[in-house]
């Protein structure tokens, strides 16, 4: 093992500096291998393993930090969610997490400007600013993770820079920490009396430095500065040369290295009435980017640029309909072009570019006049790099030149000369950018595991970095220089443009303790990569899942490249991690916890240790991350491998045991159902149930005497009718806990004249491979498999109620059962109940009685894998039926996670995160509906009120 991919001993300086920050800070301090590990990469290429992990519980901690930094001579580097995709946000010191510094301070209206601190996510901002018509301007792809302190410190811009400009125009003021823990407070400034803007007890010897950094450099800070729409290669110089000086515009955009950030006051934006945009296909690249100049004429808000031909080899496209004609194509470029303002604004430039239309060359054109359409085309464009990142082999779209900005008008002839320098690499590249800033978003795709592969990347980032300077450009437009490109900035910025930089690191840091490396003394290109040709990633266990379609267990682990999406709020993935902004919980963490056993870093034996049980545990396998995560990581998975080879070295907990076992013991129970039932609620059954590890809180489940099969029949497959006959798969907990939704489902069926044939096929493995027992969830699964199949064979569909075991067919059974034929089949004859209700009532075969409310709760596997919208087309069969669907993310019952002693309270979080406050203020004639058995079961053991499955109630409401 080699010593980057080793975690290294603490050092007394790193013990020193942990045990006097726990004596002072609010946060929690961690100096253990394996947080040490979490920590030690971001969204780049490089892994740095730090001594000490501050996660900051109050702002007062960074001063403190910065204190203990000072006196150990430890280097202090500042995180908020880690998408810095150029190493910015990784150090050896002391890295301090501040991404629960969440709180929106203060949303002045009338004056349009907020106070944050620095872990304020964008989309929370926006969420608070929108009540009052504002939003904060610049518009990353990461708004739903982004820290606004990261965003300061990387001066982020974003699609819409050509109306809102750059973080660094929206930034009025900021505290701070200096590299000693003096507090610092920077602004505007009177007139040009630096002085003015700087508070503080070092405001005089600072602004006294930076006076005569001004006065010696003037000239070559004017003359010599990029002159760029957009820039983040280096420190914002032009500033000291405005009229009026604001100072906290220095700091934006310096990456951590000149001060801790603590609080921010910004200015916000009016949120436009109206968005209207179209998307022009073009048979080259150059003739979009020519295109691109002509249509900055017609005043858009954005033109957004996308390299089509390595887009059309990656697979998942079919998630995009609306672009469909232009994906199925055979042009080389796509330009997405938008504009916003009033209704009459946005219509105003959409018709000049009508009238322009004619004379661009775009060989087609789709207008995208609806919200949906160009909410499309703008995920299609951030879904580049995911897309990319799931096509096959080793190599990988790789981030390093991947932020240039030249003149708009000079694109077409920069990116034909990066086209011919990538050629002479043999190697493949996308380009996609920012047209409209002139923001190039180069990612070329090589192996960093080979010697070739890194010699590749250095060359290619020397011959980006000429290529830069003969166009005047520079290296990096929003991203920041970080580690990947910090090293080029003194030949780039020439020795006294660089030197004046380095003057202003000297005056804010002397001793360079803040971030270092970064913008100032920069290591070379391939110092700290993540892997490297010395990288190996064969200290794992054997997989007992197949891997196949990510090309082994090893690729399927190091997919996550960091990202960080998982750090977000909205949507379902991460439920752990958005309920608690805990780094330790998020899939990111999983990942790196998992990279770290297969190179040897975490010892293998360490796997069923408390943190590390503490890290993958608590992932509720909800399969966001599949679908919503950039890499594609299939954390539910992997955390099933992860369980499978802990029960082997330790064997198999009652609880999980029983879980495993669930249909076994629920026909056992079944005919003593009211005894059983009443048992689970004494003193003695809860003191066992105690005992094997349920949490005391939680009522224990209870069972029906007559299970679904004795309800309603189940023909055989031969005398099944295809178009006349459904197959209803008896799962768990319709046949034993909930028949009655089978038996709606029969209703609805036979109100539009078909028959529903329930199958016992036994348990589908969903509980087996939940409890991490996957021989006995692969043998669940063939069983299931071999009964089902003749049904497909016959041509009938196979209707499934619970959510999780339709997603275990499709998605799980091909892992259990790799290279089964019989699987696409049964794949193709499986779908939602609810899909099938929607069918009939779309033909006018079902009709439900009008009105009513209902808020919905949609099981996670639903939504991660695409089949919400049948319950949403259900429902919609019900005239005027009013229906809420909160962005509620996961219940967090999640099977038997709810169940379990340790990991009650955080489900109970993730469920008071958004799911309870919505049930608890919907109305009392409101219907909770909740398609997921855990979901309901969360429902009523939390908020005390009744959640139902959709099929039971439109059954109520069928109408003649």
């Amino acid at each position: 093992m080699s010593a980057r991919h080793r975690i290294p001993e603490l050092s007394p300086e790193g013990r020193a500096a942990a045990e006097a920050l726990r004596r002072d800070v609010a946060g929690e301090v961690w100096t253990t291998p394996l947080r040490r590990w979490l920590y030690s990469t971001d969204a780049s290429s490089y892994r740095v393993v730090p001594e000490v992990v501050l996660v900051a519980g109050s702002p007062d901690d960074l001063a403190v930090a910065a204190a203990v930094a000072a006196q150990t001579g430890l280097a202090v580097s500042a995180r908020g969610a880690a998408t810095s995709v150029a190493g910015q946000a990784i150090g050896p010191g002391i890295v301090v997490d501040c991404f629960k510094l969440d709180a929106v301070l203060e949303v002045d209206a009338g004056a349009r400007r907020a106070r944050v601190q620095p872990g304020v996510v964008q989309a929370a901002l926006n969420a608070a600013a929108a009540p009052y018509g504002l939003e904060f301007g610049p518009d990353t792809s990461t708004v739903d993770q982004a820290t606004l302190g990261g965003m300061v410190g990387n001066n982020s811009s974003g699609s819409r820079s050509v109306v809102y400009g750059e973080t660094k125009d929206k930034v009025l003021r900021l505290a701070g920490v200096l590299a000693t823990g003096e507090t610092i407070a920077l602004g505007p400034c009177a007139g040009g009396d630096l002085s003015s803007g700087i508070g503080g007890a070092a405001s005089a010897p600072l602004a006294a430095a930076l006076a005569r950094i001004r006065g010696r450099a003037r000239g070559v800070i004017a003359d010599r500065s990029p002159q760029t729409g957009r820039c983040t290669s280096g420190y914002n110089l032009r500033e000291l040369l405005a009229p009026q000086p604001n100072l906290a515009r220095l700091l934006t955009g310096s990456e951590g290295t000149l001060a801790l950030t603590t609080e921010l006051e910004v200015l916000l934006d009016p949120l436009p009435g109206r968005r209207l945009g179209a998307a022009l296909a073009f048979d080259t690249l150059r003739g979009a980017l020519e295109a691109n100049v002509a249509l900055l004429d017609t005043g858009p808000s954005a033109i957004e640029f996308l390299d089509l031909e390595p887009l059309r080899r990656a697979a998942g496209l079919a998630g995009y309909p609306r672009m469909a004609a232009l994906l199925e194509g055979r042009e080389a470029a796509l330009l997405t072009v938008e504009y916003q303002g009033s209704e009459e604004e946005a219509r105003a430039g959409l018709g000049r570019l009508a009238g322009l239309a004619g004379s661009l060359g775009a060989a087609r054109t789709v207008w995208l006049e609806d919200a949906e359409a160009l909410s499309e085309a703008a995920a299609l464009r951030r879904a580049v790099l995911p897309l990319l990142m799931g096509a096959p082999g080793a190599d990988r779209p790789t981030a390093f030149v991947e932020d240039t900005a030249v003149a708009p008008d000079r694109l077409g002839d920069f990116v034909a000369d990066l086209e011919r320098l990538v050629a002479a690499h043999g190697v493949r590249a996308s380009f996609t950018g920012h047209a409209s800033a002139g923001c190039l978003h180069l990612r070329p795709m090589l192996d960093l595991k080979t010697v070739a592969g890194v010699a590749r990347m250095d060359a290619l980032a020397r011959g980006v970095a000429r290529l830069v300077a003969e166009y005047h450009g520079v290296i990096s437009g929003e991203h920041g220089c970080g580690r990947s490109r910090s090293w080029l900035l003194p030949q780039l910025l020439g020795p006294s443009l660089y030197g004046a930089m380095v003057a202003v690191k000297d005056a804010f840091d002397p001793k360079g303790l803040l971030n270092p490396g970064v913008i100032v003394d920069g290591p070379p290109l391939t110092e700290d990569l993540r892997f490297g040709p010395d990288y190996r990633g064969d200290g794992g266990w054997a997989p007992r899942l197949s891997y196949a379609a990510e090309g082994g267990f090893g690729a399927a682990v190091e997919r996550c490249f960091g990202a960080g999406l998982c750090k977000k709020s909205s949507g379902v993935m991460c439920p752990p991690g958005a309920a608690t902004r805990d780094e330790a919980q998020s899939t990111r963490a999983r990942a790196n916890a998992l990279q770290g056993v297969l190179c040897g870093a975490v010892p293998l034996g360490a796997i069923g240790e408390g943190e590390f049980r503490e890290v993958l545990g608590t992932c509720v396998a909800c399969k966001a991350c599949k679908t919503e995560c950039p890499a594609g990581v299939d954390m539910a998975a992997l955390k099933a491998e992860w369980l499978a080879e802990v029960r082997a070295r330790h064997g198999m907990p009652v609880l999980p045991l029983a879980v495993a076992h669930f249909r076994r013991l629920a026909a056992v129970a079944a005919p003593f159902a009211p005894l059983v039932n009443r048992l689970a609620r004494t003193p003695a059954v809860r003191a066992v149930a105690d005992r094997a590890g349920v949490a005391h809180r939680r009522p224990l489940p209870g069972f029906v005497r007559r299970p679904l099969t004795r309800r309603l029949g189940a023909p055989s497959a031969a005398a099944a009718s295809p178009g006349g006959d459904a197959v209803l798969f008896a799962d768990c907990f319709i046949q034993y806990q909930e028949p009655g939704i089978g038996e709606a489902l029969g209703r609805l069926l036979a109100a539009a004249g078909m028959r529903l044939c329930v199958v016992d096929a036994g348990c589908c493995g969903r509980t087996a491979l939940s409890a991490g027992h996957i021989g006995k969830a692969r043998a669940d699964a063939a069983r299931a498999l071999e009964k089902l199949h003749p049904w497909a064979c016959a041509g009938v569909e196979i209707l499934f109620v619970e959510p999780s075991c339709l997603s275990m067919v499709r998605d799980d059974w091909p892992r259990l059962l790799p290279g089964d034929p019989r699987l696409d089949a049964l794949t193709a004859a499986s779908r939602p109940g609810l899909a099938l209700v929607a069918d009939l009532a779309q033909e006018g075969r079902v009709r439900f009685r009008a009105g009513g409310r209902a808020l919905l709760h949609s099981h996670c596997h639903e939504k991660a894998l695409g089949f919400a919208g049948a319950t949403q087309a259900a429902l919609a069969a019900v005239p005027d039926l009013e229906v809420d669907d909160p962005d509620a993310g996961c219940c967090g019952m999640s099977g038997v996670f709810g169940y379990e002693a340790d990991h009650y309270e955080l489900s109970v979080a993730m469920a008071e995160r958004a799911l309870l406050p919505a049930v608890r203020a919907a109305p009392p004639d409101t219907t909770v509906l909740a398609t997921g058995t855990s979901c309901r079961t969360q429902i009523g053991d939390l908020a005390l009120r009744a959640a139902v499955h959709p099929l039971e109630f439109l059954a109520q409401r069928l109408t003649p």
